[in-house]
């Protein structure tokens, strides 16, 4: 990313009043990926730059180049009218398709969300009925954490980053069951210890990927 690009970027964001750390949370990136596009150590990738282009309301060509005249300077004149001929159609290629597929892996996040939420209800419902001495309703609960374990699978699918996965709670679900069926509470506590492991590792990969975009 050249410099003039870098600078662009930083004063489109101060134009919209947004501090670094807004627009990270915006784009669900981390602010030190903001501040390395910023400075020009590292570009966005095409879906970031789309966000970005929408967010600030400019097209993608003056988004990178932070000129829209350029091609008029060098556009050839209509022989018959003496004027430059310029095309007024928008240099911003069409990006619909990625918009396409931004928008369905949106929607597969919103339907695993509401999918597990239901079948994880009813799930509890029968095993509350059915088992012997309330088991069911003592012991299964726990079925409820999973929904958002479930749901951020359409959240990583649609990022590509393993870093918003919700391994806190798929930990407390697994720890719960295996705690209140099997009744082994240690040393399966010890799983806990892998969350920081598994933040500290996805955080690494992102990091890499940010500085490879």
């Amino acid at each position: 990313m050249t410099q003039q690009t870098a600078q662009r970027l930083s004063e489109l964001r101060r134009a919209k009043g947004l501090s670094q750390e807004e627009l990270a949370e915006k784009l669900n990136v981390s602010r030190q990926a903001i501040s390395k596009w910023e400075r020009g150590e590292s570009s966005p990738d095409t879906d970031n730059l789309i966000e970005l282009a929408k967010l600030y309301g400019v097209s993608l060509d003056d988004l990178v180049f932070g000129e829209d005249t350029a091609s008029a300077e060098t556009a050839p004149e209509d022989p018959q009218s003496g004027e430059t001929e310029t095309d007024q159609t928008p240099v911003t290629e069409d990006f619909s398709s990625e918009k396409n597929k931004k928008g369905s892996t949106r929607r597969l996040g919103e339907i695993l969300y509401s999918v597990s939420a239901l079948v994880i209800t009813c799930a509890y419902l029968l095993l509350g009925f059915l088992l012997p001495d309330g088991q069911g309703w003592a012991q299964y609960w726990f079925l409820f954490i999973l929904i958002p374990v479930i749901g951020s699978i359409g959240d990583v699918i649609r990022t590509k980053k393993a870093v918003v996965f919700n391994y806190p709670c798929l930990v407390v679900a697994v720890f719960c069951a295996i705690g209140m069926i099997a009744g082994v509470w240690h040393p399966t506590w010890i799983l806990f210890i892998t969350i920081p492991i598994f933040h500290t590792v996805a955080a690494t990969i992102q990091n890499k990927q940010n500085k490879k975009g």
